[in-house]
């Protein structure tokens, strides 16, 4: 089986990001939450607060929309043009997303490509509260296992670093730097 990260990787941008500022367009008040966000970030980058609690108070924008899967809809229709041209070109019917992003956000998109199987960090559709681990690093590993026990990684394609655990699970593991992909030599990391 070959396995992908998502943002950054099949799709060009970090969706989170661009589905906030798709939000702002759709619900212009949302911009006044941007400093509390920022200053959830800042506290986050000192540890005073985890990861899952600033991306809690990140994506609390969530609240202020009455029909947040249309929103989701909505944002792929607009961004289904971002998706990489050599991922359509490769995917294969057992590959495997995961993903630090909502499920929520991501699994749309997957199931326009085909992808049956989207691993990812489930945050309340509706509030923004986590209902699981962030999908992030190491975590990664122990949630693909957990689905997947005997799983034989074939390739994996991210373009960050904290992905260096599955990497290392991967017969091949590509780097993806823009739109290029760059074989990711993890015995000297």
């Amino acid at each position: 089986m070959n396995i992908y990260d998502f943002d950054k990787t099949i799709y060009k941008y970090d969706s989170s990001i661009r589905f906030f500022l798709y939000a702002i367009s759709r619900k212009p008040v949302i911009i006044f939450l941007l400093p509390y966000q920022i200053w959830a970030y800042l506290l986050y980058k000192f540890h005073f607060i985890t990861k899952e609690r600033f991306k809690e108070i990140y994506f609390s924008f969530l609240k202020k929309f009455k029909n947040t899967n249309m929103l989701v809809i909505e944002f792929w229709n607009k961004e289904e043009r971002n998706i990489a041209d050599w991922y359509k070109e490769q995917k294969r019917i057992d590959d495997i997303v995961i993903s630090a992003s909502p499920y929520f956000l991501i699994y749309e998109m997957c199931r326009r490509l085909g992808i049956k199987f989207v691993i990812a960090t489930d945050v309340d559709i509706n509030t923004g509260s986590f209902r699981s681990k962030n999908c992030y690093g190491e975590e990664k590993v122990n949630r693909l296992y957990k689905e997947f026990p005997n799983i034989d990684i074939e390739n994996f394609y991210s373009d960050s670093n904290s992905d260096i655990y599955l990497a290392k699970k991967a017969k091949k593991a590509y780097k993806v730097e823009k739109t290029r992909l760059i074989v990711w030599r993890v015995d000297n990391e």
